[in-house]
């Protein structure tokens, strides 16, 4: 379980409750929930935050989660998993989901109005990014002739250029994707 911004894992105590007694599995009780505080929130401290080369926060929760199931003695590639995301927690549940879509059952959104509120809700399809991304970095070279003018450095212009051909274009659009 994934909070937004601002918020703590002690948030989702009431919904954990709800779940644990109105299970949706009866034949399969003992489901174990994990919540975390993302860092600087709740008990987390800010100098959790992983250093960039290392994964960012998405690996940082996948390794957390294998420690915990660990601890349980499960293992962590054959325990079937509901990520379940609020607010800003849904862009990393995206990103979880597309490094572990073999065993994360559901992607379960709870209030992701600050990506676009007014937008009906529809399924995440990875395949669909992959096609936009695809779209997107074919014609992204002709877009930037807009931005770029004879007075425009050369330098500025070439390294905005090799940035965007550089750009994971399906990562981008997950993160932002709603």
């Amino acid at each position: 379980m994934i909070h937004g911004w601002g918020c703590q894992a002690t948030h989702y105590i009431p919904l954990i409750t709800h779940l644990t007694t109105h299970s949706l599995t009866p034949e399969t009780p003992g489901d174990l929930y994990i919540a975390i505080d993302l860092p600087g929130h709740g008990q987390s401290p800010k100098s959790a935050l992983p250093e960039p080369e290392k994964g960012g926060i998405p690996k940082l929760i996948l390794r957390l989660c294998a420690e915990v199931l660990d601890c349980f003695g499960l293992q962590h590639d054959q325990t079937e998993k509901v990520v379940y995301a609020h607010s800003m927690g849904i862009f990393m549940a995206f990103e979880i989901y597309s490094s572990l879509k073999n065993v994360i059952s559901h992607v379960i959104l709870l209030d992701g109005a600050h990506s676009g509120g007014s937008v009906p809700p529809e399924r995440f399809d990875l395949e669909k990014i992959r096609e936009q991304a695809v779209q997107f970095k074919g014609g992204i070279q002709d877009q930037l002739d807009l931005y770029f003018g004879p007075r425009t450095l050369k330098e500025f212009e070439r390294e905005t250029r090799n940035g965007f051909a550089t750009l994971d274009f399906e990562y981008a659009l997950r993160m932002s994707y709603w």
